[in-house]
């Protein structure tokens, strides 16, 4: 007979006292946030009002605030917005399926991981402006050029830090599997794929910054739409109040890749604490 976990008074009142902790946690931290970036505003526009600087260097914060409604109003913030991120997600979305079956097969592959690792190891350790180059020789001055940059940034980044933790997964878990008979495919499956998730979800999160500062690079030198083109034609310009609210806008665009990430390693943390059970 099947029963709920929670079949007790005790066990719904420890449910409920949980649940309203976590949401009440979640208001304080937005309510800490809220108060910290006001004050942070209204510090900024006291001292860009009164300390004499000169807005060409620094504007006020209500004039960023204009810029973007301004921007908003010309259509030209939210189109460029929208071909930042679609670069993004196409450039990490191909980098994802490339770097991590390398990974894991660089990894567990003694024969690749002598081969590939240098490979690798250098491109993870050349910046990526170098390249540049090279890719606008091969894809040309288009947005080709800038999604390869990206996952020219989120596959090292990725691989050299999963593969690298594959090698980590505890010996003796390995040793019980395979005195259990299991084969090459249970084993990844069972012991070094839940074994390694969180060192998974910290290279796509290494692999998001790479290309986020991929995103930027190629914006300001290939193309000419998009976030960073947007700021590299105001600041030829000496328009500074333009330039922060697009800088505003591209942190703002960054912070929520990094809650993504974030996120998307929690979840697959709870997947790692219930693997499934070795059936062989």
């Amino acid at each position: 007979m099947s029963s709920s976990p929670l079949n007790t008074a005790g066990e719904r009142l420890r449910y409920r006292v949980g649940s309203r902790s976590k949401v009440g946690e979640r208001v304080r931290v937005f309510l800490v946030m809220l108060v910290n970036l006001t004050c942070f505003a209204f510090l900024w526009e006291l001292f860009a009002r009164y300390s004499g600087v000169p807005p060409v260097f620094l504007p006020r914060f209500s004039s960023i605030l204009q810029e973007l409604s301004r921007m908003t109003a010309e259509g030209i913030l939210l189109p460029n917005l929208w071909s930042s991120v679609r670069a993004f997600g196409i450039g990490l979305a191909i980098g994802l399926v490339v770097g991590l079956p390398l990974a894991y097969a660089v990894g567990v592959i003694r024969l690749l991981d002598r081969v590939l690792s240098p490979y690798l190891w250098g491109l993870f350790s050349t910046p990526r402006i170098i390249l540049l180059p090279l890719i606008m020789l091969w894809a040309g001055i288009t947005d080709a050029a800038r999604i390869v940059l990206i996952v020219v940034s989120v596959v090292p980044s990725l691989a050299v830090v999963v593969m690298e933790g594959v090698k980590t997964v505890d010996p003796s878990l390995l040793r019980a599997a395979r005195v259990f008979g299991a084969s090459k495919f249970q084993l990844l499956r069972h012991v070094v794929i839940p074994s390694t998730i969180p060192i998974v979800g910290t290279g796509i999160r290494m692999g998001m910054l790479r290309g986020l500062i991929a995103l930027y690079v190629g914006e300001l030198f290939v193309t000419s739409h998009g976030i960073g083109a947007l700021m590299a034609y105001a600041a030829a310009r000496f328009r500074t109040a333009r330039v922060f609210a697009v800088l505003l806008v591209f942190i703002a665009f960054s912070v929520a890749v990094l809650a993504t990430s974030r996120f998307v390693e929690a979840r697959m943390s709870k997947w790692r604490a219930a693997p499934e059970p070795l059936v062989i």
